[in-house]
């Protein structure tokens, strides 16, 4: 048994209790980091299948990183109103626009979560510097028009 997602720039957020054997995949764009989407997540793993926090492993996959993914005064806006230390998220780059930190958002909403640090594992690489490894939405589109997805899968194994 898998559950899959498809991205190409958001971050995939894949979570598994070793206990239980749940497991979820999950697409946190900036939308879905804002609404919190990996703490959703855990909380139905917890009421579903009786995991616990402290159990599970996370694995952030590649994604626009710090280092590129640029948003403007919209989303800027939105994060530091909803998150107390969320202007801690960007970089400035030019009037009205900044660097969002996406990886790090939902990490520390994973950790506000119950999850343990030690448990979540974040892929280094960002999917817009890496183009040779990854697709990268904004990246490639302003080139090609039109780009491929990457597929972040976590299961269960039945052996």
């Amino acid at each position: 048994m898998l559950a899959g997602i498809k991205t190409a720039d958001c971050v995939p957020l894949l979570i598994g209790d070793p206990k239980t054997g749940a497991f979820a995949a999950v697409h946190a764009g900036w939308r879905g980091t804002l609404a919190g989407i990996g703490v959703v997540a855990v909380n139905r793993l917890v009421a579903e299948y009786k995991a616990q926090p402290e159990d599970l492993r996370v694995a952030i996959g590649a994604a626009a990183g710090p280092c590129c993914y640029e948003v403007g005064s919209d989303v800027i806006d939105a994060f530091t109103s909803k998150f107390p230390d969320g202007s801690q998220l960007f970089t400035p780059t030019r009037e009205g626009h900044a660097f969002v930190d996406l990886l790090k958002s939902n990490r520390d909403q994973l950790i506000d979560a119950g999850v343990r640090l030690d448990r979540i594992h974040t892929a280094p690489l960002c999917t817009m510097c890496r183009t040779d490894l990854f697709f990268s939405y904004r990246r490639e589109k302003s080139v090609q028009g039109k780009v491929g997805r990457l597929m972040a899968v976590v299961g269960r194994s039945q052996f």
